[in-house]
């Protein structure tokens, strides 16, 4: 099995015409192909309960990591937190994590394609050993058990409102969403 540290540089051949269709979709999202091809194989791979490491086929409950092993995995000190959105997982392992619905030079970490989202609609920020949700001037702003919030602490099993998309956070590597 590969080490999770292990990040290697992949050459990926797509065809011209669905490249180009990456690149304008990356354009009108904010984000750059390399995340949209990652995020789709993500996808692929998750609805079939797989992870591809090395040619070999795992279930995820093969990769039982600790947030802490993770991190020091990663070189990093960022304790990993992970945000559920819409079904899906998502690891949060960077100083500053943008949830918007990106577009016109805005990137955004997580795309939430919805006009009701700002482009950059809040951050996930992490400051001194604790990560923080912070309303970045969005219309719509962000909600936490029925009142708006400006900026808040997350702790284990938040949930949060951007509009009406609840998302969900833990540092739990096992727990799960529905």
């Amino acid at each position: 099995m590969s080490d999770v540290r292990t990040r290697t540089l992949v050459n990926l051949y797509i065809r011209d015409r669905l490249y180009i269709v990456y690149e304008e979709m990356a354009r009108d999202l904010g984000c750059s192909v390399d995340y949209l091809v990652n995020e789709a194989m993500r996808s692929y791979a998750r609805q079939r309960n797989i992870s591809v490491v090395s040619g070999e086929q795992f279930k995820a409950e093969d990769f039982n990591y600790s947030a802490s092993q993770i991190a020091s995995a990663q070189g990093s000190e960022i304790l990993p937190l992970f945000l559920w959105f819409n079904g899906q997982r998502h690891m949060i392992d960077i100083p500053r994590f943008i949830i918007g619905r990106g577009g016109e030079n805005k990137r955004c970490d997580l795309v939430i394609p919805d006009s009701n989202i700002s482009r950059q609609h809040c951050a996930i920020i992490y400051d001194q050993g604790e990560h923080y949700i912070q309303d970045l001037n969005s219309t719509n702003g962000i909600e936490h058990e029925q009142e708006k919030v400006q900026k808040r602490k997350i702790s284990e099993g938040d949930q949060f409102f951007l509009c009406d998309y609840p998302i969900k956070f833990t540092y739990q590597l096992d727990r799960t969403f529905s």
